[in-house]
């Protein structure tokens, strides 16, 4: 009936993580993301256009230069109760909860896609946090993370192994429509 918030907030920042990362190291499978995400819009250049500058106004390209990881900062946007508090497992998956947590990844997988290299240093100090962390509390349990991503390469190989799990569970598109291969932020990466 009710979902722990700090098991939620772990979990939501986590996710939010992967999609950065999936986005800065995968990114033909981070635009097939997108493209689920959004599998009602009809995909023409005034569709496509219009979704991605809702992806990339000032807060998705400002997220690393707040000193906050972005993918924390997108998680404390979505405003989950403090920890040690319940929420009500309608209101964690109500319908408004779970737009605004795709649209969160949403901004996320763009933010990674747009910033390649912009990763490294949010991901050193992810790095840095979680030992400090081991050191300090020991292995506590409840909160995932990712386990062998020592550098980039793995942590972008732990994402899409995420994404081929999630696709057993929704449809992921096997083609990009071409407006969205058009976008210059896209064809840069793909």
């Amino acid at each position: 009936m009710y979902v722990d918030a700090h098991l939620a907030a772990g979990y939501v920042e986590l996710g939010l993580m992967l999609m950065v990362g999936l986005g800065a190291g995968r990114p033909e499978s981070a635009v097939k993301l997108i493209v689920m995400t959004f599998e009602d819009n009809p995909w023409t250049a005034t569709s496509t256009a219009l979704l991605f500058e809702k992806l990339s106004p000032s807060g998705a390209g400002s997220l690393a230069g707040s000193g906050i990881l972005p993918w924390r900062e997108l998680a404390n946007s979505l405003h989950i109760p403090a920890s040690g508090e319940e929420i009500p497992w309608e209101d964690y998956n109500s319908p408004l909860a779970m737009e605004k947590r795709a649209m969160a990844a949403t901004v996320a997988v763009y933010w990674g896609l747009t910033n390649p290299t912009g990763i490294r240093r949010p991901f050193e100090d992810w790095k840095r946090e979680y030992r400090l962390g081991l050191t300090r509390h020991g292995d506590r349990p409840g909160i995932p993370q990712p386990l062998g991503v020592d550098t980039l390469a793995d942590f972008f190989q732990y994402c899409e192994e995420f994404v081929r799990a999630f696709g057993r569970y929704a449809t992921i598109p096997n083609d990009i429509p071409p407006a969205v291969r058009a976008r210059p932020e896209v064809a840069a990466r793909l």
